[in-house]
């Protein structure tokens, strides 16, 4: 039986999805999101959120789930969705340094072999994803040209709601239970690795 682990990282909404392979398919098995902020947000604090002064702090928590997960689950496969080539900045910078510190446990304190740490470009996903929509959905014409629809995290759910309504079900993209959108990418990372693995 092989599982894996798929990753949507973010320091507010890190959204995890297990999946195993049953005599037919891969499905998902074990899924959540783990959120933490900064003391200093605006607006009030977030039972569901874990708050710590520094980005510092954000990661180590991060990061302790995410061993944690190999821990509890040991999947044979873990991806991540890769980092955007247009990202800069200083958010981008602690995406960076979250993604290369959960290589880093994963290859260096939990045994697992390179080969077996995944990254998928974002728009290798997102294309992915789009193929869950309807037929009918999946395009729109403008000034006589049929152009493929763009994935934002609207679209990201609902293609997940599609297939994975079930895994969806009690987020939102607010609030205390936040993170339906990261959770529907975690599922089209984890659906798009299966896909290439089983060419």
């Amino acid at each position: 039986m092989t599982k894996i682990l798929s990753i949507d990282q973010s320091l507010t909404n890190f959204a995890h999805v297990v999946w195993t392979d049953t005599s037919k398919e891969f499905i998902p098995v074990d899924w959540g999101v783990e959120r933490t902020g900064s003391t200093g947000s605006k607006g009030a604090k977030k039972s569901t959120v874990c708050y710590y002064d520094t980005d510092h702090g954000q990661l180590k928590h991060l990061c302790d789930h995410f061993k944690a997960l190999l821990v509890e689950h040991k999947p044979d496969k873990i991806v991540f969705e890769a980092l955007s080539f247009g990202s800069n900045g200083t958010a981008a910078r602690v995406l960076a340094a979250l993604y290369y510190m959960c290589y880093d446990i994963a290859v260096h304190s939990c045994g697992y072999s390179p080969e077996d740490f995944y990254s998928l470009a974002p728009t290798t996903v997102k294309a992915h994803a789009r193929k869950s929509l309807p037929l009918e959905e999946q395009t729109y014409k403008k000034n006589g040209k049929q152009l493929k629809v763009t994935m934002n995290k609207a679209m990201m759910i609902k293609a997940a709601e599609e297939n994975y309504s079930y895994v969806l079900k009690g987020y939102t993209q607010s609030g205390k239970i936040s993170g339906k959108g990261d959770l529907a990418d975690a599922l089209f990372i984890g659906e798009c690795l299966i896909t290439k693995l089983e060419k």
